[in-house]
């Protein structure tokens, strides 16, 4: 090759492309044969190493393929060249690993003069493979890439075949330690088995479905309509004083019992009712069982067994029997004051209507309006005066219930009670009202009450 004879660069030249190797002077006629047979499009200036292999193996230049390196290295011998001889502009770049273009829209002309002058099948080139055995030899690799493919289809399947097994496996493991083995209610297992079948269905739909179950037995068990909902129905059928659903007569206990269906109330059913939840398995699981035992407490061997120390039938008290039970339990003031607002209610209210309950007598003011009752306060035989803001909230509107709370509030010791209307707070009679002043006060809130309902 010619030498450089200064410092100054120049541009390549034939002499300059010339290798004595034919397979790496045949290097710069591959990209013009490529740049030509694309006519110039994008792309058409560059060879990949695997490009630069696969033609000179299948021109007869290479008896087998190089390693990507190796044909790299074909490559870089014209950039060694460039750099010595200080030539510009440059012939070749790297565009990326294993990915060279050449600069052929500038030494195209030249490259033509190069290949004339050198055939790319040059004086000392191996003799050329024949058009049959090159397609000999591209009907071999095509048999060996069908082999492989076949090799990797046939792994993708016994892969397949494992996933499968591995999945049924997991099934019948899942299964067999399902909660659905330790729930004992026939209606809640009957309700959630179903989705738990279903392996994408979030877990809290189980959850929301048995607070629902749960929700449903209190009602049936109770006797009552769906007008009272979640801790509303709780309170309203398992209240110590008034409850319909007795489990023992020490009130302590009863509220106990109050208390724990109420937090499954407020804790299992209401928060996935409001929004969703990404309860881990072992919660549902726990959940469950809560619920299954809940469930069976209100079956009727639970309530025997817990209401065995007492009467469980439960009695309409009378009147004579309220003051009779209410004078052993509070002083005569208090039974004085009792007496008064149920005489003046005889006149006031639409009905005064004795309780059952089993332990605790009492009565309760109510106005009637097209066929609904408007239960405004309850007084029980152990001096507790109720308001029944609860019930009150699902038939009048937030406005005239807020009003009725002022007016109340106005008496000194019925300030601590808040506006929560879905509540059923209560006050005792010996602390409610301190001279006939307030009680007037209370008598007059009540009556007030009777014109805000439609």
């Amino acid at each position: 090759m010619a030498k450089s004879s200064s410092g100054k660069s120049r541009p390549w030249t034939v002499d300059d492309l010339y290798n004595r190797k034919a397979h790496i002077r045949a290097v710069p006629i591959l990209v013009l044969e490529k740049w030509e047979r694309e006519g110039g499009t994008p792309g058409a200036d560059c060879l990949t190493t695997d490009e630069i292999n696969d033609e000179l193996v299948v021109r007869g230049l290479l008896s087998e393929r190089m390693t990507r390196q190796g044909a790299g290295n074909l490559v870089g011998s014209f950039r060694q060249t460039e750099k010595r001889l200080n030539l510009k502009p440059p012939l070749v770049e790297p565009v990326d690993r294993g990915v060279w273009r050449f600069n052929v829209r500038y030494y195209e002309s030249l490259l033509r003069d190069f290949r004339e002058r050198y055939p790319l099948m040059g004086e000392d080139a191996r003799t050329p493979v024949s058009r049959s055995l090159a397609n000999e030899v591209l009907q071999v690799l095509q048999e060996h890439e069908k082999a492989w493919q076949e090799r990797l289809q046939d792994a993708d399947n016994r892969a397949r075949a494992q996933e499968q097994e591995t999945r049924e496996l997991r099934e019948k493991l899942r299964e067999s330690s399902s909660i659905l083995n330790e729930i004992t209610d026939d209606k809640l297992k009957e309700r959630v088995e179903p989705l738990f079948r279903l392996d994408t269905l979030p877990l809290d739909t189980i959850v929301r479905e048995a607070g629902v179950v749960l929700e449903d037995r209190l009602r049936a068990v109770a006797g009552t309509d769906s007008s009272l909902a979640g801790v509303r129905l709780v309170d309203a059928i398992l209240s110590p004083e008034q409850g319909m659903l007795i489990f023992s007569h020490h009130r302590g206990e009863q509220d106990g019992v109050r208390m724990l269906y109420r937090g499954a109330m407020q804790f299992i059913r209401n928060p996935p009712m409001h929004k969703l939840i990404e309860y881990p398995e072992d919660t549902v699981r726990l959940f469950m069982r809560l619920i299954d035992v809940l469930l069976q407490l209100l079956s009727e061997g639970g309530r025997e067994t817990l209401a065995a120390d007492g009467e469980r039938k439960r009695k309409q008290w009378s009147e004579e029997e309220f003051f009779s039970a209410l004078s052993e339990n509070v002083n005569l003031n208090v039974v004085g004051i009792v007496r008064d607002l149920y005489e003046w209610g005889e006149g006031a209210a639409d009905r005064l209507c004795f309780g059952t309950g089993v332990a605790t007598g009492s009565f309760g003011f109510h106005y009637l309006r097209q066929g609904k009752t408007y239960s405004v306060f309850t007084i029980y035989t152990n001096g507790t005066l109720m308001l029944n803001f609860g019930s009150l909230s699902d038939k009048m509107d937030h406005e005239s219930l807020e009003q009725f709370h002022k007016k109340i509030t106005g008496i000194p010791a019925f300030r601590r009670i808040r506006a929560d209307f879905s509540k059923w707070p209560s006050i005792s009679v010996v602390d409610a009202f301190k001279n006939s002043e307030e009680i007037d006060e209370f008598k007059e809130a009540v009556q007030w009450l009777e014109d805000r309902i439609v």
